[in-house]
């Protein structure tokens, strides 16, 4: 009787165990964000990787560009991307949004545009936070 009272009590705790690590990557993968970057430099976060950044001026209008690729080998869906621009004292300049039209599929890339009238191009320091 001892001996089937301990495997169950092992099996319950093995199942708790099991669902404080889903829901813990559940909640950790809701909103994720990356530190302040330089804002040219390739910026890893999850499985994904932002580089050959740009920004251009066009009529007053800023357009910022990034690649992002997606190094896993699942398909990455999500809804959209907050890009926040920060200036060389860490205030913040402007916060944009980013939209891909499909998810980025396993070792692809996007290009995602995202433009806005204000002046991003002194920004010195980006982070970027996904939205799922």
């Amino acid at each position: 009787m001892k001996l089937d009272r301990k495997k169950i009590i092992a099996i319950v705790a093995f199942v708790i165990l099991i669902l404080i690590i889903i829901l813990f990557v559940i909640f950790k993968t809701k909103n994720d964000e990356t530190k302040l970057n330089s804002i040219y430099n390739e910026i890893k976060l999850n499985n994904l990787v932002f580089k050959n950044a740009s920004i251009i001026e066009n009529n007053g209008l800023y357009t910022y560009t990034v690649d992002i690729y997606n190094n896993s080998k699942k398909d990455y869906k999500m809804q959209y991307f907050i890009f926040e621009f920060y200036d060389d004292k860490d205030k913040i300049i402007a916060t944009m949004v980013g939209y891909s039209n499909e998810n980025i599929k396993a070792n692809k890339k996007v290009t995602v545009n995202s433009t806005i009238d204000k002046d991003i191009s002194k920004s010195k320091k980006i982070k970027i936070k996904i939205e799922k």
